[in-house]
């Protein structure tokens, strides 16, 4: 029986820090250098196989008007140049690695006020599996609205936690 623990690593995607990454937009194919040496350090753990699960949440929005976000699915697309074997049926660019759902959070402030934000939901978002986890040197983050299979553009910040597992 093997009593060795498996490793696990996070990789921390955080808009905000607009030196982080590049492109035109932080929703619309940001994209984020990764430098996966500082993470590993065994050239053999990069040929095991990872599961791969995110947390995604967005910063608060009290500009929006009250429930524009309510209810609203978007897709996120993690890029990771791997070819993952997805099969999707529609026409829209992305292939969606998760679903992302809008909320609305009540202020205690005054009636009526609300903040709206983004998160996403782990029963939403099964493990997306890696053979191997080589030749990944960086990340693309879109947001996709689902409802119109449109670029979500935003300028509301974010954070993506990209956990890897290894199985």
């Amino acid at each position: 029986m093997n009593t060795k623990p498996k490793k696990s690593f996070k990789i921390n995607l955080i808009s905000a820090d607009t030196a982080s990454w590049s492109g035109t937009n932080r929703t619309n194919n940001a994209t984020y250098p990764v430098n996966m040496r500082s993470i590993i350090h065994d050239s053999e753990d990069y040929k095991k196989t990872y599961k791969m699960t995110f947390a995604f949440k967005t910063g608060r929005n009290n500009s929006a008007g009250p429930g524009s976000f309510n209810g609203t699915i978007l897709g996120l697309d993690l890029d990771f140049r791997k070819g993952l074997p997805i099969q999707q049926n529609d026409k829209s660019l992305y292939t969606y690695s998760g679903i992302i759902n809008g909320y609305i959070l009540p202020k205690s402030t005054a009636y009526g006020a609300t903040d709206t934000y983004y998160k996403s939901i782990p029963k939403d978002n099964q493990p997306v599996y890696f053979q191997d986890i080589q030749n990944i040197d960086n990340i693309s983050v879109s947001v996709v609205n689902l409802q119109g299979f449109s670029n979500f553009l935003s300028s509301i910040n974010y954070m993506c936690v990209i956990t890897f597992t290894e199985i």
